[in-house]
């Protein structure tokens, strides 16, 4: 049975935004697709109407995104890269500017070039403008400076200074001229309007600096005199708020901010501030509400719908004012309590919301569901994107529950994979360990291993839950203060052994990832335990005294150890590097040379650390990459490394093995059959060229897969990229260590069929078996031996002897 491959999980599309319309007839989305021939994922705008069939709105080569429509239904905005001149093709030129389309009909235009960049953006209650946090205008001298300075190799960065100031503005949409209503903030981040005045409010840390993300305050922004506007602070605390939404009464704001005075170290609860008393009300904790509110949004009726991280779940909940005396609240779930909500949108006129949702069977889809009409927890689903996927494999997705050393009650997700993939059992097992430590597990499809990939390799999967997590409560995430890899380790292992008991995993055979926190979880466990035979470390910190000094959010640590040099002890005892000497398992290490959130010293250090100690290690890093990897080709390397990093060190019966030699093997989907029956060095077609005086050549049969025999195989051969066949050195290199991943790559100088040598793609019409030659540079075997070799056909390996 065929299973997902590397190449379907990046083919597929991807909702990543959404918006809905006054009326709520109309959802719009950012629809993310593969281009294959560039390399990259493209992102245009979608509609989908309650009875049509998707239609495309924006086209090109820019990313669109974060559409919005403006409430009197007559435009939809949104975010985008595109480039209005020529002029703006040089490396300053601004990347995500605010295009506004009419919905009546026409093509979307840049709302004004004076923005620049846009971070955020809000129309106004009554249409007629849009208010956006925007770039400080460069001025003409500001410019030539910069400019100057750059070409004369003066330029310099300064660690702080390189902030660019931000300001608020007003985009009229009857001339499209811009106001700036509020000039100069480093730390502009959000935006909301009221539907009743020319009341805005806006979030900000005054830095803009990530380490000051804690201290993101609310202000207002009103309207004083003709063209004149004061700011006020609304909500000033320690512990990040954010998110604010402005009631239609205009009274009222709710915003999103931790418990406490640090966002990942207590539960994310909704608040409620009003504009008149300044009276903040923690709406969740006074409803004794478990789960972590991530973005709010008021209904036309005076309620509020909220996106919460749950348990395994992240359903949609409104919150409800009570009529009585009292004037309380009240809750209750309005999406799926097994589903995973991603963003939302509300409809400006009416109680209808749209929305993306996971399950852990299905990617994102777009649902809609209007409250005022079902009052239930169904939303109608108004995308199919992933149809041509249902009938692929889907592993066994469940719940586990166990009990933790302490007593504390654990949960996680544990995938089987299918039976009829990979067997009875029982299987191999990769313990995948979340990030954060603030956040959690999730039934969901979209994980960043995908479980039922990893499922369709023989693999079964647990991912824990473990204290120090979000959707569990204020004490679960304040569980693992100055205690990392203390009770959070024990969590993971306490888990690991309740699912051994269960029979279903082989204890033989365990591996072990994560990124991030989990990166740091692989890398103390695989220093405090040794049954993992294969652990990869993705982005993880090793030195908590190199993380905090390098990484941008040195705050992280003091969240959760203090300062080092108040606690250097702890710091030393609780990073993964201290106990290198204790590590047995084969580590693969990876991550983005960009990342500056981990810092990439962390996995430099480990590496040379391993190394120095005799360890078996292997580091791939990835240009451009920041924390976690995203280009596509990236993405598809870093997959097809961690198969065959699991694969060498815990084979399973579906580890792609090398065909043997005279064996069919199938290839390109089971589609077509190929044979490889003979190898030689020959000057048989040194008539072609001086190239072909002495060439390696690989005699292969090739056959369609089925009785029909029609099929029209396609084979590129001349792009190292793209290539369909190469010849893989897998030997060792004489002065390099050994490692699991083969060491060279030759493509192939040409094909001949028929005794005719063909360059470039080739495309071979098999109504019959046909034989064909590949030929290649027999300089190869100045170092390498037959035995050496393999042949690569469509992804599917061959041995020449």
């Amino acid at each position: 049975m065929r299973g997902w491959s590397i190449e379907t999980l990046l083919s597929l599309q991807i909702p990543e935004g959404i918006a809905m319309s006054p009326d709520a007839t109309v959802a719009v989305y950012s629809l993310r697709t593969l281009d294959e021939e560039e390399g990259k994922y493209r992102y245009k705008l979608w509609s989908v109407t309650r009875d049509g069939e998707p239609v495309q709105l924006t086209r090109g080569d820019s990313k669109d995104t974060y559409p919005q429509f403006s409430p009197d239904g007559k435009w939809l905005a949104f975010i985008s890269d595109r480039k209005p001149s020529a002029s703006d093709d040089d490396e300053h030129a601004p990347e995500q500017q605010l295009y506004v389309l009419p919905v009546a009909g026409g093509e979307a235009f840049l709302a004004a070039e004076s923005l620049g960049n846009v971070y955020d953006y809000v129309f106004s209650a009554d249409g007629s403008c849009i208010y956006a946090i925007a770039d400080v205008e460069e001025t003409a001298y500001e410019k030539y400076l910069r400019t100057s300075a750059e070409e004369d190799m003066r330029d310099v960065t300064h660690e702080e200074r390189n902030q660019l100031p931000r300001r608020i503005c007003r985009v009229s949409l009857d001339d499209f001229s811009v106001t700036t209503m509020y000039k100069r903030d480093y730390g502009l981040m959000q935006l909301a309007a009221g539907s009743t005045d020319e009341t805005l409010v806006f979030v900000t840390n005054y830095t803009g600096l990530t380490n000051d993300l804690d201290d993101c305050d609310i202000w207002c922004l009103s309207a004083v005199d003709d063209g004149e506007y004061q700011a006020q602070a609304l909500v000033s605390r320690k512990g990040a708020c954010v998110q604010p939404a402005i009631a239609p009464t205009g009274d009222i704001v709710a915003f999103v901010a931790p418990r406490g005075d640090r966002a990942e170290h207590a539960q994310s609860d909704l608040w409620l501030v009003d504009r008149r008393s300044g009276r903040v009300h923690n709406l969740t904790h006074s409803l004794d509400f478990v789960g972590d509110v991530q973005d709010v949004q008021w209904l036309s009726d005076g309620t509020l719908v909220a996106a919460v991280e749950r348990g395994l779940y992240a359903p949609l909940v409104q919150f409800l004012p009570v009529t009585e005396v009292d004037g309380g609240w009240q809750y209750r779930f309005v999406s799926d309590k097994t589903s995973v909500v991603g963003e939302f949108s509300v409809a400006a006129k009416t109680a209808a919301v749209a929305y993306l949702a996971e399950t852990a069977d299905r990617p994102h889809e777009v649902f809609v569901l209007n409250l005022q009409e079902s009052g239930t927890s169904d939303g109608v689903q108004r995308t199919k994107f992933h149809a041509p996927y249902r009938d692929l494999p889907r592993a066994r997705v469940q719940p586990f529950t166990w009990t933790s050393f302490d007593g504390r009650e654990m949960e996680g997700v544990l995938s089987l994979p299918n039976p009829d993939v990979a067997g009875p059992g029982p299987y191999p097992m990769i313990v995948d360990i979340h990030g954060g430590p603030a956040w959690h597990a999730t039934m969901a499809f979209s994980n960043y291993l995908n479980v039922h990939w990893l499922g369709s390799l023989g693999y079964a999967v647990f991912c824990p839950n473990y204290r120090g997590g979000i959707g569990y409560g204020q004490a679960y995430i304040q569980a693992n203060a100055m205690d990392l890899g203390g009770g959070d380790y024990q969590d993971i292992m306490t888990g690991v052994d309740a699912v051994l008991r269960t029979g279903w995993v082989d204890e033989a055979r365990l591996g072990l990832t994560g990124g991030s926190y989990g990166g740091y979880m692989t890398n103390w466990i695989i220093g405090h335990d040794n049954r993992f035979q294969a652990a990869v470390s993705e982005f993880g910190i090793w030195n908590l005294m190199t993380d905090f000094g390098c990484s941008t959010q040195r705050v992280w640590e003091v969240m959760y150890l203090g300062r080092y040099w108040e606690n250097e002890a702890l710091y030393l005892e609780r990073s993964p590097a201290r106990y290198v000497q204790n590590i047995h398992t084969p580590v693969l290490i990876i991550h983005g040379d960009d990342d500056d959130n981990t810092f990439p010293a962390n996995s430099k250090e480990m590496y040379n650390a391993l190394l120095e100690a005799g360890k078996t290690v292997e580091y791939v890093h990835y240009p451009r990459e920041g924390h976690g990897i995203r280009e596509p080709r990236h993405r598809a390397d870093e997959l097809s490394r961690i198969a065959a990093w699991f694969g060498h060190y815990l084979q399973t019966p579906q580890t792609p093995a090398p065909i043997l030699f005279g064996q069919a093997g199938a290839i390109q989907g089971d589609k077509y059959k190929a044979l490889v029956n003979g190898v030689e060095v020959t000057n048989a077609y040194k008539s072609f060229g001086d190239d072909y005086e002495a060439v390696l050549a690989a005699s292969v049969t090739l056959m369609p897969a089925s009785a029909s025999r029609d099929g029209a195989l396609e084979l590129k051969l001349d792009n190292p990229a793209t290539s369909d066949v190469a010849l893989y050195f897998t030997g060792q290199e004489p002065h390099q260590r050994p490692s699991v991943f083969p060491s060279g790559k030759q493509l192939p100088l040409g094909v001949a069929v028929g005794g005719v040598v063909v360059t470039g793609d080739v495309v071979l019409r098999l109504e019959d078996i046909q034989t064909v030659h590949f030929l290649f540079d027999d300089d190869i075997l100045g170092y390498a031996s037959i035995d050496d070799l393999l042949l690569d056909i469509s992804n599917v390996a061959f041995r020449l002897a």
